[in-house]
């Protein structure tokens, strides 16, 4: 079985350790993190339908494991290919668009790398530039995640939170199930697998648990990231009156 390892780029708690890798918005702030655990969440269900194995590098809504530790992980587990969700930023604004790097001597890289960015823009995804980049020692392109693994590695970027137009996309649930979706079926093509889409099963309503609650954390009705992680569980009663309180509030305005 090919086993992929999934990397949710940085941790929960890196934004407020150093007041970066986020934005501040009119809303509070939009932590990277949140974004990157919320598309492996979404591409881990899609993996594993198509018949893969995952392995988690950096645990989902919890603190930041270093660089080295997840290489090391993937390297120690042997595991066939180490893919890294992140979101871009910029000091321009008006910089945009979805990329993914790979190592430059990479033949293997490079392809998946425009697996990737087929994928991306064949769903309506805008590319930076053509979607991928090289990565290289003594250039801003040398990440410690391509270049320490022993098996090919990809770094996607998908979009700016810096940008407007998609940082409004990455805050919705279907934009990451789209990136999810995208990544997956590049994952797909690569080993030679044929896509499956799990919806396309009858009786398949995981990724719309899911939905339901990313949607309730859009709309301000969820707080507290560790009910991402109970998508099969019920709702206490005390934590069904508070959403439900919040939804009485929204509607009386």
């Amino acid at each position: 079985m090919v086993r992929i390892a999934l990397d949710a780029g940085h941790g929960q708690d890196t934004y407020e350790q150093r007041n970066a890798k986020g934005v501040e918005t009119k809303g509070g702030v939009f932590e990277e993190h949140q974004f990157n655990a919320s598309v492996v969440s979404y591409l881990k269900e899609l993996l594993e339908y198509n018949g893969f194995s995952v392995l988690l590098t950096q645990p989902l809504y919890e603190k930041e494991v270093s660089l080295k530790e997840r290489t090391d992980l993937a390297n120690r587990e042997n595991v066939d290919l180490f893919w890294s969700v992140h979101a871009n930023a910029s000091n321009d604004p008006y910089i945009r668009g979805a990329c993914c790097f790979y190592w430059h001597s990479s033949n293997e890289g490079k392809r998946l790398a425009y697996l990737f960015a087929k994928h991306m823009q064949h769903s309506g995804i805008h590319l930076h530039g053509n979607g991928t980049h090289a990565s290289k020692i003594g250039e801003w392109t040398n990440f410690h995640v391509i270049r320490e693994t022993n098996m090919v590695a990809i770094l996607t970027e998908n979009g700016f939170m810096t940008n407007e137009e998609d940082l409004t996309l990455m805050k919705t649930s279907e934009y990451r199930r789209k990136v999810a979706r995208n990544h997956a079926q590049a994952i797909a093509e690569y080993f030679g697998h044929t896509y499956r889409n799990p919806e396309d099963k009858k009786g398949s309503i995981a990724s719309w648990k899911r939905e339901a609650v990313e949607w309730m954390y859009e709309e301000g009705l969820l707080e507290g990231e560790e009910w991402k992680q109970k998508v099969d569980e019920p709702l206490p009663l005390w934590a069904q009156a508070i959403v439900l309180k919040r939804l009485y509030d929204k509607m009386k305005g």
